[in-house]
């Protein structure tokens, strides 16, 4: 594993309680109400990291997969209980059957993605009603 992936990995532990937990509790907010869902819609978090925005998205009453690449953060995710599925897996070549869900989210994730726009023509293909990306710039305190 590399070193920025290792600490990426051992990030996951501490990410949601240094300080960001409010700004990222926003970021969550504004992914659930920019879609029309529905309970019990069929969701994908796309980079999940440690669940974070998992575990808003099923709070919000929807069935969601979790994927991400980073074995570390889905250990840490999977310790978060609420019965979400934690899976390994690369935007760039998901595993799953085209329109598979109802939605699907990438929530500061894709601009950490070498090819974004193969990354979200996934993302297309496997959603069928929506996709909602957070994406962070230059500017941003999380870049």
């Amino acid at each position: 594993m590399r070193t920025i992936d290792r600490r990426f990995s051992d990030w996951a532990r501490t990410y949601e309680d240094d300080g960001l937990s409010h700004l990222l509790g926003r970021l969550g907010q504004q992914a659930v109400t920019s879609l029309r869902l529905t309970r019990a819609d069929r969701f994908i978090d796309v980079g999940c990291g440690s669940g974070y925005f998992s575990r808003r998205f099923t709070g919000a009453g929807l069935v969601v997969t979790g994927l991400d690449p980073d074995e570390g953060m889905l250990d840490y995710a999977r310790t978060q209980g609420n019965g979400i599925e934690y899976l390994g897996g690369d935007v760039l070549a998901l595993p799953f059957d085209d329109r598979a869900f109802d939605h699907c989210a990438a929530v500061t994730s894709l601009c950490f993605v070498a090819g974004p726009v193969l990354a979200l023509r996934e993302m297309l293909r496997v959603a069928r009603r929506g996709v909602v990306l957070g994406r962070l710039n230059r500017r941003s305190l999380l870049y």
